[in-house]
C-alpha cells in the first residue's frame, strides 16, 4: 500500500505547519476530517480541495458536498469551469499524478482560509498501520479572525442586532463610535423595496 506524506502550510499563519500521512485508499474526505481536527476547525464548514499545477493554478476541484455546478461556479466566480467532484468519491491514489503533487485546500468560502499542500514523500507500507496520521503539528489557526467582525461571537452579534446597540456595545467589539462601525462595514440598511 502506498502512503503519501503531505506538508500543509497556511496562507495567513507563518508559524502553521502540519505533516499528515494518508494511504492511497484514504479519501479526500478523510484528509478534510483530519486536517480540520488537527486545527480545531469545524469539519461541517464548506471547503474544497484543488489539485493544482506547479504554479498553484487550479486544475480540478473536490467539494465537501454535491452542488449544482453552474450555480456554484457563478457564486464562486470561477471564470473557467474546472472539473468538480465530491471529496468522499475520490481516493488519494486516484489523483496523485506527480511525485511532488501540489494541492490547495480552501476552508470556509465566506471567510476563506487557504492552505498550501505539497506531497513531500511517497512510501510503501506493509504493516497494518491505520491512516491518516498526523506526523507533525506546529502553530495554530486563529479561528476568531475567520469569523465576521474580527471574531465576534455569533450569539453576541445576534444579541446586538435584536436589542439594538449603543456606544458600550460597540466599544466591547473594538469600535470607538457609530462612525467607526459604518466606516468598517458600510451602511447595512435594507429599506429598499426590492429586497
Amino acid at each position: 500500500m502506498k502512503v503519501y506524506i503531505f506538508r500543509i502550510l497556511a496562507e495567513e499563519e507563518e508559524s502553521f505547519l502540519r505533516e499528515i500521512a494518508l494511504s492511497e485508499d484514504n479519501t479526500l474526505l478523510d484528509f478534510h476530517t483530519i486536517l480540520t481536527k488537527s486545527t480545531g476547525l469545524d469539519d461541517k464548514q464548506l471547503a474544497s480541495f484543488y489539485v493544482t499545477n506547479k504554479q498553484w493554478e487550479k486544475q480540478k476541484e473536490f467539494t465537501l458536498m454535491d452542488m449544482d455546478v453552474e450555480d456554484y461556479a457563478i457564486e464562486r466566480e470561477i471564470e473557467d469551469i474546472i472539473p468538480i467532484d465530491i471529496m468522499s468519491n475520490v481516493h488519494l491514489g486516484d489523483i496523485i499524478e506527480d511525485p511532488k503533487q501540489r494541492m490547495l485546500y480552501e476552508y470556509n468560502f465566506v471567510y476563506p482560509t487557504l492552505f498550501f499542500i505539497s506531497l513531500i514523500e511517497t512510501a510503501e507500507e506493509n504493516d497494518n498501520k491505520t491512516f491518516p496520521k498526523i506526523l507533525r503539528a506546529e502553530g495554530d489557526i486563529d479561528i476568531k479572525q475567520m469569523t465576521m467582525f474580527g471574531g465576534m461571537e455569533e450569539e453576541s452579534f445576534e444579541d446586538l442586532m435584536e436589542d439594538g446597540y449603543d456606544e458600550d456595545d460597540l466599544s466591547e467589539f473594538g469600535f470607538e463610535s457609530d462612525n467607526d462601525f459604518y466606516d468598517d462595514y458600510g451602511d447595512a440598511s435594507f429599506d429598499n423595496d426590492d429586497y
